[in-house]
C-alpha cells in the first residue's frame, strides 16, 4: 500500500501528430535548401543559354516563323491570309536576313509571306506610335515587296497609326480604323539634349580637338551654332519631304493636301475617312472581308505569324518556372514552419 504523502510519476502523453509538426518546425530550413540549389541551377541556366546564343548565331535562322491557324478555312484548300502584327514602337536594324527587334521579325514574316505562294494576301495589324525613321522606311519597303508581288495588303489600325506607324501603312492597298482609332502625326523630329550649363556648374568643360568645324555637331556640350541648326533643318525638311511622297503615293492624295495635313496633328478615324487617309470604319472581319475581294477568295485559310522561340527562350522559360517552383515551396515551407511554432507555443 502507497503512502498517503508519496509522489507518483507523472507521464505526459504526446500524440504522433504533434511529434511530426515538432519535427517539422525545428528541422533545416528548407528555404536554405532551395536558394542553395539555385545556386547551381542560375550559373547552369546562364551558360547553356549563352551556348544556345552562339549556336543560333552561328547556324543562323533560317525558318524563324511559325503559323497558328485562327480559321479553318474550305476544307482541302491551301490559299491563305496572313496576319502580321506590327505593334509598339518601330524600332530595330538590318534585314529579313539579319536583323534585330522589330526590324528584324516583322521583315521575316513579311518575306515568309512574299515566298509562300499559298499566301494570297496579308492583313497587317498596326498599333504603333512611331519609332525610327529608317525601320520604318525598311518595312514600308517590304510590304511595297508584297504589294508589286500581287499580294494586297490590307492594314487594321488599332488604337493609334501614327507617324512611323502610318508610313508604313499608307503603301497598303486598303486602311481599315476602328471607331475609335487615331491617324497621323506625320513628320519627322530631332530632338538633341544641352548639358553645357550643368557641366558648368559641377567644373567640368570639355574640349574638342577636331579636323572640321561640324565633327562635333550636335554635341551636348556646347550651343549649336546657326550654321548648324540650318543643316539640321535642311536634312529634317528632306526626310518629311519624304513622309509626305509615299502619304501621296500610297493614297493618292494631292502633296499639298498632305503637306497641309502633316502639321504634326493626329486625326480620329472619321477625320481620317473624310481626308481620304483611311478607305473605312471598321473591325478586323472588315477587313477580313477587304483581303478576300482584293484576293478574289471566298473561303481561304487565315493564319497568324509567330516568331519561332529560340534555344535561348525555351531555356529562360525553362529557368524561370523551374526558379518560381523553387521559391514558391519555400516561401510554402517557411509558412508552414510559423503556423507550427504558433500553434505549439
Amino acid at each position: 500500500m502507497d503512502e498517503p504523502n508519496s509522489q507518483r510519476p507523472v507521464q505526459v502523453v504526446i500524440d504522433p501528430q504533434t511529434v511530426k509538426a515538432i519535427r517539422q518546425a525545428f528541422r533545416p530550413s528548407f528555404l536554405r535548401r532551395a536558394m542553395g540549389l539555385l545556386w547551381y541551377i542560375i550559373p547552369l541556366f546562364l551558360f547553356m543559354g549563352m551556348i544556345g546564343a552562339v549556336f543560333e548565331k552561328s547556324v543562323g535562322a533560317t525558318s524563324d516563323v511559325v503559323e497558328d491557324v485562327v480559321i479553318d478555312g474550305e476544307y482541302g484548300t491551301d490559299d491563305k491570309i496572313v496576319i502580321i502584327n506590327l505593334a509598339g514602337e518601330i524600332a530595330g536594324e538590318g534585314s529579313y536576313a539579319a536583323g534585330s527587334d522589330m526590324v528584324g521579325e516583322l521583315a521575316v514574316q513579311m518575306r515568309q509571306a512574299l515566298d509562300d505562294r499559298h499566301v494570297k494576301a496579308v492583313i497587317l495589324q498596326v498599333d504603333s506610335p512611331g519609332g525610327g525613321l529608317t525601320a520604318s522606311d525598311i518595312l514600308h519597303d517590304e510590304l511595297m515587296r508584297l504589294k508589286k508581288a500581287g499580294k494586297p495588303v490590307v492594314v487594321l489600325v488599332g488604337d493609334l497609326a501614327a507617324s512611323g506607324g502610318y508610313y508604313i501603312a499608307a503603301g497598303a492597298d486598303s486602311i481599315v480604323a476602328g471607331p475609335t482609332s487615331l491617324v497621323g502625326s506625320f513628320g519627322v523630329i530631332l530632338s538633341f539634349m544641352q548639358v553645357k550649363d550643368l557641366m558648368q556648374k559641377i567644373g567640368v568643360q570639355v574640349e574638342p580637338i577636331k579636323s572640321t568645324n561640324m565633327k562635333d555637331i550636335g554635341s551636348p556640350f556646347r550651343e549649336m551654332s546657326d550654321e548648324e541648326k540650318d543643316f539640321f533643318q535642311n536634312l529634317i525638311a528632306q526626310y518629311h519631304e519624304r513622309f509626305v511622297s509615299i502619304i501621296a503615293e500610297g493614297r493618292g492624295i494631292d502633296p499639298e493636301k498632305v503637306r497641309s495635313l502633316a502639321n504634326g496633328k493626329v486625326y480620329s478615324a472619321k477625320e481620317a475617312l473624310d481626308h481620304g487617309l483611311i478607305d473605312k470604319i471598321g473591325y478586323f472581319d472588315d477587313a477580313l472581308a477587304e483581303a478576300k475581294t482584293l484576293s478574289g477568295l471566298s473561303n481561304p485559310k487565315v493564319v497568324r505569324y509567330n516568331r519561332k522561340p529560340s534555344l535561348q527562350d525555351l531555356l529562360q522559360a525553362s529557368f524561370q518556372g523551374a526558379a518560381r517552383s523553387a521559391v514558391s515551396a519555400a516561401v510554402d515551407s517557411m509558412q508552414t514552419s510559423t503556423a507550427v511554432r504558433r500553434e505549439l507555443r
